[in-house]
């Protein structure tokens, strides 16, 4: 059975990761989903693409037996904030937008 819960190793300092991993595992847990929040840290420069850092937070979980579900970067405001979208109180919008 599958038991996870959320995790954004890019919240937090790099030094932390093995030790929440533990916690995550001691806690039950055997899966975390990771990486809809980061786009902005994947593709830092427009066209090029750095998932270094999540491999490296993969490997950790791993070494705990945590699967990883990665979770496709479409539900945050980098796109939203790049095409300049705002939602009716003038906040950036994290959906879809109108050109």
């Amino acid at each position: 059975m599958i038991f996870g819960v959320d995790y954004y190793p890019e919240k937090w300092d790099r030094s932390e990761w093995e030790s929440q991993a533990k916690l995550i595992k001691d806690g039950g847990f055997n899966t975390v989903r990771m990486g809809e929040f980061a786009w902005s840290l994947f593709e830092k420069q427009e066209g090029s693409f750095n998932f270094a850092f999540l491999d490296e937070a993969i490997d950790i979980l791993a070494c705990e037996d945590i699967n990883v579900i990665f979770g496709t970067p479409t539900a945050c405001a980098y796109h939203s904030a790049k095409r300049g979208c705002k939602n009716n109180r003038g906040a950036l919008w994290s959906g879809d937008c109108e050109a």
